[in-house]
């Protein structure tokens, strides 16, 4: 199984800092929808495609 991505990782891919990506991905706060998109696009899917994953949304 590939190396899960922390949220360190997710969060620098996607050039945002820890905290953000935290509430997103946990649902609480409330992000700006730049915010939202740039963790799940640019951060979560091409991690999951780089895993070779297939991304379901």
């Amino acid at each position: 199984m590939a190396n899960r991505p922390t949220i360190a990782d997710i969060a620098q891919r996607a050039g945002v800092s820890v905290a953000p990506v935290a509430r997103v991905l946990n649902g609480h706060g409330q992000e700006c929808l730049g915010t939202v998109r740039r963790v799940y696009d640019k951060g979560l899917r091409d991690m999951v495609g780089a895993a070779g994953m297939e991304w379901t949304a």
